[in-house]
């Protein structure tokens, strides 16, 4: 059997206690992209690395599909999460679930992108090594005690 792809593995990695909390923290309080870590996880658990110009092509996708639908998607989403007086309920509802659907989409394309990039096999990487690594691609500033955490509960 073959080991999964990056979309099933964030799934399933996503679903492990304390993940889920970790990433939202880096992504809401950090600036981190989600999906972007999940990556240099999924490389790491995999034995593989990307060289610094693959994480810097990562960064660049990645940062193409967060300023052109996926914050934007993100917003609404959760612009459409309290009531408004002039909105139907069922309506405001129907159409927050839509989004985020879209929003999920974008995510699993923006997934699809990064898992056919270049890597290298054989690389002695632990997945703190390589998330610190894409974080400081990401952003000037690098949450190590919130990457740690993160890197804590993936490998639990």
């Amino acid at each position: 059997m073959s080991a999964p792809g990056f979309w099933d593995w964030a799934l399933e990695a996503y679903g492990r206690e304390g993940v889920s909390d970790a990433c939202l923290e880096l992504q809401d309080s950090h600036g981190q992209n989600v999906p972007l870590l999940l990556w240099a996880a999924w490389l790491a658990a995999r034995g593989e690395a990307a060289s610094g110009e693959t994480v810097e092509a990562a960064c660049d996708i990645a940062r193409a599909w967060d300023e052109t639908t996926v914050e934007p998607l993100r917003t609404l989403r959760r612009r459409l999460k309290s009531p408004h007086p002039d909105l139907e309920p069922g309506a405001r509802l129907d159409i927050r679930q839509k989004t985020i659907e879209l929003e999920r989409r974008a995510e699993h394309h923006l997934m699809q992108a990064l898992e056919h990039l270049p890597r290298e096999a054989g690389a002695d990487t632990d997945s703190l090594t390589a998330l610190v690594a894409v974080a400081r691609a990401w952003s000037p500033v690098t949450p190590r005690n919130e990457l740690t955490r993160l890197a804590a509960c993936l490998s639990a």
